[in-house]
């Protein structure tokens, strides 16, 4: 007989009670427990192997960077390429 427009429409509603559901447990997705994490009290002394690499040849880089400036499909470079040989097993301390 009347026509009574509904204030949430079915999808409404349904987006609606998933947010209630979802927003108490967002608000508890990380609990505090005090304190300091570990270590930060202690002084650690790191032990440190530097590796260099060789010196860059700046000149040829800037060749090729300079020939790929003419091509308009080429991408730009944005890094070198080195060559290493280093494992979980050569490098670090685990």
């Amino acid at each position: 007989m009347f026509n009574v427009p509904t204030p949430i429409s079915s999808l409404g509603w349904v987006t609606t009670l998933i947010a209630a559901l979802t927003v108490p447990v967002v608000n508890r997705a990380q609990i505090s427990h005090g304190g300091e994490p570990m270590h930060w009290s202690q002084n650690l002394e790191p032990s440190l192997t530097w590796r260099t690499f060789p010196t860059l040849n700046l000149e040829q880089l800037e060749e090729e960077d300079a020939v790929t400036a003419t091509m308009k499909d080429a991408p730009w470079r944005f890094g070198i390429e080195h060559d290493v040989d280093w494992t979980m097993h050569n490098a670090g301390t685990w």
